[in-house]
């Protein structure tokens, strides 16, 4: 008996030695487990900080999505806008451009029309030249003189006989 005393002593040492050893290891886990607690939910908290913070920003850029496609559909309509002008000064540009080349034309025109006429009219002075001679043309200027000579006392009698013809209707 004193054998199995001794053997459950043993045992029980043994027992006793491997509680010890697994509360020592128990211990040691759970302040490894405690410490990993705490780093997960410092992490946790950084996670939720970042997440915080990227919410934010995510907001913030969706605002200036917001702003930057109204930025957009005013540019678009600008941008249409400035078409239309350029639509319409591309069509006031032919227009000046065929009105340009109108009167060019026209210019043209006139002065073959010019070149004919002052051509034409060399022939006339050549012609009016050859068919009246010096002595007539002279003799047409002197008529000429002589009649506005006489013009003059006639202006003159007229001018005196109104005012006398004025006052006797008057009578």
């Amino acid at each position: 008996m004193r054998n199995l005393t001794l053997i459950l002593c043993i045992i029980a040492l043994a027992g006793a030695v491997s509680s010890g050893v697994m509360f020592f290891i128990i211990g040691n886990t759970k302040q490894e487990l405690h410490h990993r607690w705490q780093n997960t939910e410092a992490q946790l908290g950084a996670t939720e900080t970042r997440l915080a913070s990227a919410q934010n920003e995510n907001e913030e850029l969706s605002n200036q999505v917001r702003v930057l496609d109204t930025n957009l559909a005013s540019n678009k309509r600008d941008l249409t806008g400035l078409r239309l002008e350029a639509e319409q000064m591309q069509q006031t540009l032919d227009l000046v451009e065929e009105a340009r080349v109108s009167a060019v034309s026209a210019r043209e025109a006139a002065l073959t029309d010019l070149t004919a006429a002052t051509e034409n009219l060399a022939e006339l002075r050549a012609q009016l030249a050859q068919s009246v001679s010096p002595e007539e043309v002279a003799r047409y200027q002197q008529t000429i003189t002589d009649l506005e000579a006489r013009i003059g006392p006639m202006e003159r009698r007229l001018a005196q006989k109104k005012p006398i013809d004025a006052r006797r209707g008057t009578q």
